[in-house]
């Protein structure tokens, strides 16, 4: 994954090497011919200093090798081969990862590792012959080391999107959620269930309902700079390309990966997680879905179930659920107040072997129960998605999301002093008149006051009306009298016209503990629905530099041969290098088709924000073929802290883009 040129014969696969240096006996491997010398059978070859035995896949090393008793100085030959293979005959242009192929005695190589292989480890054998005789030889064995064993243990994943509807020839909404088990050495760990090996599960859900496949196998690799690639084979012939998806990956740390698939069948991103824990869930969670129902129309869910019974159970008191559709919003509220109608209440069941969970909920606005299946990533963090089919089209309600618990301050946010401070948000969701998601895109940043008063800035963009850029809001607010986080937020948008073009209601949904709270948007005016998540933000001055890993959603016009007037979507990885002195952007975007060696390179540079309220950074982007085209995109950057922030599409072009960037650690010592 990294940019340095590597050679043939170290490629995804070992056998790849052998297959093109060949075997058999031992042959020159440069271009000088092995002259012939009498005084051969005393010759003799040697280390000098011994090489070292380890090294990581980012760093050069060097060796020497002496020759004796070499009086013409015909000196060394060199070559890299597999344990127990021998050189075959090849050349610098096609093998030779030493450089170069022939020193005089004394004088240094230099081993270039390859920049990916299978697993986290590879064994190669560098070999020194003698030039005057090439049964004089030694050899140093030599371990590379890839990603320094990361991505070991259950990960749990969720990606959003779209995928291609074959029978109307146009993106339609899916999404994925499910626990994959890494073996830190590029493999997928399988378990004994029930008598079935299997490394994990995953649920996806569509348009024509949703379904649950085991996964079977799979590799992965990282590269240097932090980008690999993650396969997935599955037992459902219908994901990805014949049962096996490949994704994209953007290594922020061992517990956090960003993701995108990449082969085509689908165009979904989002985040893997290190599952540190799968406790039965207690007590308050806020949680938000989004997606759309049995007939395409785009719906959201955000409240707090309060998990007070028994063996899971939720009587509905504390809870609290709304729903926005088509921008309208009903609620259900367990205290009838503020115009709830009755309350929420339900089970979940306890985890599987893999963290997996079963929510069934009775609320007011749907006459079956809601189903949504979970994942727990830790005793605070579920990551969801629906499971339940709408009664009356008989198809699959496809909406994903997240839960975060309040733990010990459930049922403490009795006023509007239980919401104070500096928040950075990004909310993504879907405008009515296109029913795709990213049609809807939105970031901003607020202050809350404690006493009900909040101010804050955005950037919005509804995709079938124009890019609305705005200057400031400011609202007021109330915290339930339940006590348990919901607060209510009709924000007016003050344009430098002084027109108020649109009035979302933003609901958020506190965690509590100094967590993030979960935001739903419902937008009579637009209608148009969408959730996100609103970090806490640190205090100013915010410095922005350094390397970052992201993920973004790119909605543009369809692409040649889909029906006129649709739209795409683009999902893909990357990293980046923000260069705060300079003011410039660098990095490479991994999508569909164009991962790995075939990234595409991104350039920017920073820039004065459209307005410029504490934390936000404008600039332009720019990456041929990746979805943004050759033309710069501006954008918006909106950062909780110098470590993680949103970035948005700030322009008038039809497109919409939202992501998510974090700063990410070296993947090996050494790594960039």
């Amino acid at each position: 994954m990294g940019l340095r040129r590597v050679t043939a014969c170290f490629g995804l696969a070992l056998t790849a090497f052998l297959a093109a240096c060949g075997g058999g006996g031992t042959t020159n491997s440069n271009s000088n011919p092995q002259p012939s010398n009498p005084q051969a059978a005393t010759v003799s070859i040697s280390f000098q200093p011994a090489p070292v035995k380890s090294v990581f896949i980012n760093a050069d090393i060097q060796l020497t090798a002496v020759v004796g008793n070499d009086p013409n100085n015909y000196g060394v030959d060199w070559c890299v081969t597999a344990p127990g293979q021998a050189c075959g005959p090849c050349n610098g242009s096609t093998c030779a990862s030493v450089t170069p192929l022939h020193t005089r005695s004394g004088e240094p190589v230099f081993f270039h590792p390859p920049q990916t292989f299978p697993g986290n480890t590879l064994s190669v054998n560098i070999v020194a012959f003698a030039t005057a005789d090439h049964k004089q030889n030694v050899v140093a064995p030599i371990t590379v080391s890839g990603f320094a064993g990361n991505l070991n243990g259950r990960y749990v994943f969720q990606a959003t999107g779209t995928r291609p509807d074959a029978a109307q020839n146009v993106d339609v909404p899916y999404q994925i959620t499910g626990v994959v088990n890494l073996d830190g050495n590029g493999g997928v760990r399988l378990t004994n269930v029930n008598g079935l090996l299997i490394g994990g599960e995953q649920t996806y859900s569509g348009k024509t309902g949703f379904a649950v496949a085991h996964i079977t196998g799979g590799t992965y690799s990282l590269g240097p700079d932090g980008r690999g690639i993650l396969t997935i084979a599955t037992d459902d012939s219908t994901l990805g390309a014949k049962g096996t998806e490949t994704f994209s990956l953007s290594f922020l740390s061992n517990s956090t990966v960003l993701i995108a698939q990449v082969d085509g069948t689908a165009s979904v991103s989002g985040s893997m997680e290190l599952q540190s824990s799968s406790p039965s869930p207690i007590a308050g969670f806020a949680f938000v879905l989004s997606g759309t129902d049995g007939a395409g129309s785009p719906t959201a869910l955000g409240g707090i179930l309060n998990i007070d019974q028994p063996n899971g159970g939720i009587s509905g008191n504390g809870t609290v659920a709304d729903q926005s559709y088509l921008g309208l919003l009903r609620n259900c509220q367990g205290l009838s107040v503020g115009g709830g109608t009755g309350g929420i209440s339900g089970s979940v069941s306890a985890p599987d072997i893999f963290g997996g969970i079963q929510f069934q909920l009775a609320t007011c606005f749907s006459q079956t129960p809601l189903q949504f299946k979970g994942y727990i990533v830790d005793n605070r963090r579920i990551k969801l998605i629906e499971t339940d089919l709408d009664p009356k089209s008989g198809k699959g309600f496809a909406t994903a999301g997240i839960a975060i618990g309040q733990g010990s301050a459930t049922g403490t946010f009795t006023g509007a002093q239980s919401f104070t401070g500096n928040y950075v948000f990004g909310i993504s969701g879907f405008d009515s008149g296109i029913k795709l998601p990213s049609s809807l895109t939105l970031a901003g940043s607020f202050a809350a006051s404690g006493t009900g008063t909040l101010t804050g800035s955005n950037d919005e963009v509804i995709i079938t009306k124009s890019t609305l850029i705005g200057d400031g809001f400011s609202g007021n607010y109330i915290v339930d009298p339940s006590g348990v986080g919901r607060v209510d937020v009709p924000v007016a948008f003050n344009q430098s016209t002084n027109v108020t073009l649109s009035t979302p209601e933003l609901i958020f949904y506190l965690s509590g503990n100094g967590g993030p709270a979960l935001v739903l948007d419902s937008d009579v005016t637009a209608g148009a629905v969408g959730v996100g998540t609103a970090f806490p933000q640190a205090s100013s001055p915010i410095a922005f530099g350094g390397n970052y890993g992201f993920y973004w959603s790119n909605l543009t016009q369809a692409n040649f041969g889909q029906a006129q007037g649709a739209w795409t979507t683009s999902d893909t990885t990357g990293t980046m290098t923000v260069d705060g002195a300079s003011k410039t952007v660098d990095g490479l975007v991994d999508g569909p088709g164009f991962f790995g060696q075939n990234a595409i390179q991104l350039t920017g540079d920073l820039q004065s924000p459209s307005h410029a309220p504490p934390g936000v950074f404008g600039g332009s982007l720019t990456a041929l073929n990746s979805g943004l085209g050759a033309t710069p995109v501006q954008v918006d950057y909106y950062l909780a802290d110098s470590n993680h922030g949103f970035v948005l599409e700030t322009d008038l072009a039809s497109s919409t883009l939202l992501g998510y960037f974090a700063a990410r650690t070296p993947v090996c010592p050494g790594c960039p």
